[in-house]
């Protein structure tokens, strides 16, 4: 069908190898998908709260949900640029998000220590980093399975 003629095949420069990406790079990309992830979220959590008769009750949990689903975007995003290795991606971008909001925690006070308590807060806050190991995790798995699809003809 191809007339008898090989294919010829395209090479890549020299310098780029189709190995996995950098961890540092893969880690940089995750800490940037789990920032917008949270962008996004708090622009669309604050929108729903604020449609409600009692805005002030909800958002506290709209704040904790907008930061547990970054973190898992984020550790997700990690781990699926990294190929692998989903506990080490997974903590050091939870551990970088945890810094993170209490950086943030330390510019605005007042927020979640006020209402829940100082050691609940920690907790509650501690779980992002939960949040981004189960989402490389689940980077992982998920690339893992569809690498082993067969091609089709």
């Amino acid at each position: 069908m191809s007339g008898g003629s090989p294919k010829k095949r395209k090479r890549k420069p020299k310098g780029q190898s189709g190995g996995p990406p950098s961890a540092s790079k893969s880690l940089l990309l995750g800490l940037l998908w789990a920032a917008g992830a949270a962008v996004v979220l708090i622009f669309i959590f604050s929108a729903i709260v604020y449609a409600t008769p009692d805005p002030g009750s909800l958002v506290l949990p709209a704040a904790l949900a907008a930061a547990y689903l970054s973190a898992f975007v984020g550790g997700f995003a990690s781990a699926w640029i990294n190929r692998g290795d989903a506990l080490a991606c997974g903590l050091i971008i939870g551990t970088a998000h945890f810094a993170l909001i209490v950086l943030l925690s330390l510019i605005a006070p007042g927020g979640a220590a006020s209402e829940v308590g100082f050691w609940a807060s920690v907790g509650l806050h501690a779980l992002v980093t939960g949040f981004s190991v189960l989402g490389a995790l689940a980077g992982t798995s998920i690339r893992e399975s569809g690498s082993r699809r067969p091609r089709r003809k």
